[in-house]
């Protein structure tokens, strides 16, 4: 199939939510690049599946190591030495915690979904701003025990969830990590780094 959307243009002629929806039906892969007022996002498309979301400000990110402490996955000690033996080894920190049996590879595949939904999310509630694709044969990702995010689910609730916040909050269930809207405004919860 191809695309309905120009590789370039505007968040207000394109929402995200109707980029997602295009890159669904056509099973394109590449790289969509959305940049808003406060972040410049990047999803990675594989055959019209998300399989993974990077923030350019990281700090406004919700990094994998959060979500393991939010669902009680290991404790504090436990993902310092995590993160310590992930700069040591250069291995990925997903892999390491499923390695120490700390989850199994369908609830990283879970955790790492929700960490991409969280930076979805985050662009589809920009109302202003640019967008670029780059079309490409396939994209780089890790597949061990990773399950490619649909994005049908995501541009379904795409209205809904910019008028109501609670689908985001029933998804991810954790107050503590999801993101505050207040009047068109995204904000993490207070202490989320």
């Amino acid at each position: 199939m191809s695309r309905r959307f120009p590789l370039e243009g505007r968040l207000e002629e394109f929402p995200v939510y109707r980029l997602l929806a295009d890159l669904s039906a056509s099973k394109l892969s590449g790289v969509l690049t959305v940049s808003g007022d406060d972040d410049t996002i990047d999803l990675y498309i594989e055959q019209g599946c998300c399989v993974t979301a990077d923030s350019h400000y990281p700090r406004d990110e919700i990094r994998l190591g959060q979500l393991l402490l939010a669902r009680n996955i290991c404790t504090e000690e436990q993902l310092d030495e995590l993160l310590k033996k992930q700069k040591d080894e250069l291995v990925i920190l997903g892999k390491l915690a499923t390695d120490a049996g700390y989850l199994s590879d369908a609830e990283l595949s879970r955790v790492i979904e929700d960490q991409i939904l969280l930076i979805i999310f985050k662009g589809m509630s920009w109302r202003k701003g640019v967008y670029f694709f780059q079309q490409k044969q396939a994209v780089p990702y890790v597949k061990r025990g990773f399950r490619p995010v649909d994005l049908k689910p995501v541009f379904r609730m795409g209205a809904k969830i910019l008028k109501s916040w609670n689908w985001m909050k029933e998804r991810i269930k954790d107050d503590a990590v999801v993101p505050v809207r207040e009047e068109g405004i995204l904000a993490l919860a207070e202490g989320v780094q």
